[in-house]
């Protein structure tokens, strides 16, 4: 197989838009004999499309997928803002639409700026799976009707969603709407972060939430080491569903209890009613955030202070990632995990006497108390 990478950017690249090279793997790539297809981002500039994942030849598969990613150099460092490759949804709808299984989206930040309903940052279309969701920062700071992070409705489908932080969606972070006949949905859910959606109040609002409406429709939660906290439900299903819903997994985080509703029940080892904050606190129980502040909003950990309830409260996953493309070993921004008691949601706080050689010197960011430190290879 002949693996083909398009490279996107202002000057030099393959391509100058995201969408643009996409079409070229609809004209020119075919799974069945290309194998793993690459966009690579190399531009810190912000891409103002929508970008349709559809109608690539051939059978899509774990060794033979469309991936979307970031160089590493053009990577956030785990908040929103410029200096970094951004998707901006301005058109309306969402910005990406994945028709296609087995695609990989990366490293990017993903903004919704649109005024229409049902205009997700990401939706994963009908009788799609395994679609592969990491290390990106998904936001909106718009309060529109029926708006999600992530999004998938009535149909079959699966998708793993890990070391992502997601905030400011009016109707849900994670939404698994499954609505319409016979159909199961796997959801596998790792070292998340989702603050501050589901403000709407709607019957299917929330931070992470499952809406199986039928008796037919059975929708599977797998849920693990992720943090949801300031939403008016922080893992709930949708009020008067009558189809099945699955939780499993263990070491979450809430602000309102919900871990252990009788209709989620997953709070074994869970951090429950913390409270959300940007200052330090030495006791107590909080989840400790850089800056809360809206607009400038930056969800990695500001520190391990006794208070902290999402430092060093985690269960290590690495070498159980439900997807073989996924590593629990590093964090969203590469930071390597605590091994034996990670931290809850996307961000892996290391303490000064803690910092470890990073995976990759010349893009990891460290975290030493609140300053960012930017190694250099040599």
């Amino acid at each position: 197989m002949v693996a083909n990478t398009r490279t996107v950017g202002a000057s030099g690249k393959n391509h100058t838009t995201i969408a643009s090279a996409v079409s070229w793997f609809q004209a020119n790539h075919n799974f069945d004999t290309d194998g793993i297809g690459t966009i690579l981002i190399e531009d810190s500039a912000e891409f103002n499309e929508r970008i349709v994942v559809d109608g690539i030849s051939g059978t899509p598969s774990i060794s033979a997928y469309l991936k979307i990613t970031t160089a590493l150099a053009n990577r956030h460092t785990g908040a929103a803002g410029t200096g970094h490759a951004r998707v901006k949804d301005t058109v309306g709808d969402r910005a990406f639409d994945i028709y296609t299984s087995f695609t990989m989206v990366e490293g990017l930040e993903i903004q919704s700026d649109t005024g229409g309903g049902s205009d997700e940052a990401i939706r994963i279309r009908p009788n799609v799976f395994d679609v592969l969701i990491t290390r990106d920062v998904i936001w909106t700071n718009r309060t529109v009707a029926d708006q999600d992070g992530v999004y998938s409705g009535d149909w079959a489908m699966s998708a793993y969603v890990d070391n992502c932080i997601i905030y400011g969606w009016h109707r849900a972070g994670i939404n698994m709407q499954n609505y319409s006949g016979d159909t199961t949905q796997n959801w596998y859910i790792d070292h998340v972060t989702v603050y501050n959606c589901g403000g709407e109040q709607s019957i299917d609002s929330g931070g992470i939430i499952i809406g199986s409406r039928e008796d037919k429709q059975i929708t599977f939660a797998n849920v693990y080491n992720t943090v949801s906290v300031e939403s008016p439900e922080d893992f709930s299903n949708r009020t008067a569903g009558q189809g099945t819903n699955n939780w499993s997994g263990t070491n979450n985080a809430d602000s309102d209890g919900s871990l252990s509703d009788l209709d989620v029940e997953i709070a074994t080892n869970a951090q429950q009613n913390l409270v959300a904050t940007d200052v330090s606190q030495s006791s107590g129980s909080f989840a400790v955030f850089k800056n809360l502040t809206a607009g400038s909003e930056d969800l990695t950990l500001l520190d391990d202070a006794g208070g902290n309830r999402l430092f060093g409260t985690g269960v290590s996953r690495a070498g159980s990632e439900p997807d073989p493309r996924q590593d629990f070993t590093t964090d969203i921004v590469g930071n390597l995990r605590n091994l034996t008691a990670p931290n809850i949601g996307a961000f892996e706080f290391v303490p000064v006497a803690s910092i470890q050689t990073p995976i990759n010197p010349s893009i990891t960011n460290l975290l030493a108390t609140s300053a960012r430190l930017n190694w250099e290879q040599g």
